[in-house]
């Protein structure tokens, strides 16, 4: 499964964490859309996860949610608006405006 990591967002996730805390993305049913991104802040990953070291941090990712946004580009923003990850998945048919959201 493919999945880019910017190195803005490698730097962020690096900020977030620290020995303890570990950045968990996963992808639930539901949202407007059909599928939604949920960012966590956990303590703990799953045997099964799939994780990416970043300098003082943890990205991790179920191999379902994985599987879902196969070949999406995670980065993160900074503008007007705030900051935040963003989860670009090629695969999306449609997004919410809010862009928590997503169907296939």
């Amino acid at each position: 499964m493919q999945l880019e990591i910017t190195a803005e967002a490698a730097k962020q996730i690096s900020k977030i964490c620290n020995d303890s805390k570990i950045v968990r993305l996963s992808i639930a049913s539901g949202g407007c859309q059909g599928f939604s991104k949920q960012w966590e802040i956990v303590t703990t990953s799953e045997p099964d996860d799939h994780i990416w070291y970043f300098d003082n941090g943890k990205l991790v990712i179920d191999p379902v949610s994985l599987e879902i946004i196969s070949g999406a580009t995670i980065d993160y923003k900074t503008n007007l608006g705030g900051s935040y990850f963003t989860v670009d998945i090629p695969a999306a048919t449609s997004t919410c405006g809010c862009g928590t959201s997503f169907s296939l």
